[in-house]
């Protein structure tokens, strides 16, 4: 299923530039798409995953024919779970390797920091994981699409399961990023419209993302 979903995204990704190129010296030559993910230190497994998935993706696309008779050609950016690192990176992609679009983003906090940029790069960037709603809400722009669920729809589903247990108080343990904290924000706003009686404690806990807890001795 995430395969069939990652082709879609690349074909819908890339129509647009398609019937912008059909017809001149360009409709033969690959399209080039840039892929940004964290593909190094404690959270490299889902850049490592998206990165298969993708690749996996590409070799169907291109064993059929290609886009329009187009190859099609990835290249891949480190982000290392930073917003400034991924900005770098998206223009690197966009301004040195001259790709055509841009697909990726684990962490909702690089999301937030990389979305505003894209109406300078003016390339398509479609977000394939990180759940911060912002990205397609108030920082959303005519160049950022989103083929993933957000945090929203995510704790709305989480918010249904909690209404039909018996627990009253309830708490969190998340990452000091903005998936913890916007995941706690919303799994408790929609609990206390769906049951007002419950106590959202405010003894939290958001441990910085890749921290390592030793057990007690």
């Amino acid at each position: 299923m995430r395969n069939i979903c990652t082709k879609k995204a690349l074909v819908a990704m890339t129509a647009a530039t398609m019937i912008g190129a059909a017809g001149t010296s360009y409709a033969e030559e690959p399209i080039r798409i840039g892929g940004i993910y964290i593909l190094s230190g404690s959270a490299a497994t889902y850049g490592e995953f998206a990165q298969r998935g993708i690749n996996l993706a590409v070799d169907e696309i291109n064993a059929s024919g290609g886009i329009l008779g187009r190859q099609i050609e990835m290249e891949y950016e480190d982000s290392q779970g930073k917003a400034s690192v991924a900005i770098q990176a998206a223009r690197k992609l966009v301004y040195s390797s001259g790709v055509d679009a841009l697909v990726g983003l684990d962490s909702s906090g690089v999301a937030q920091g990389l979305v505003p940029t894209m109406p300078e790069l003016q390339k398509p960037l479609i977000i394939t994981h990180a759940a911060t709603p912002d990205v397609t809400g108030k920082l959303c722009n005519p160049f950022t699409y989103r083929i993933s669920v957000n945090v929203a729809q995510n704790m709305k589903a989480a918010a249904l399961v909690a209404e039909k247990l018996d627990a009253t108080n309830w708490t969190t343990i998340g990452p000091d990023y903005a998936f913890g904290h916007q995941s706690w924000e919303f799994f408790g706003n929609y609990l206390k419209d769906i049951k007002p009686d419950v106590n959202l404690m405010s003894e939290t806990n958001f441990p910085r993302f890749g921290l390592k807890i030793s057990p007690p001795l």
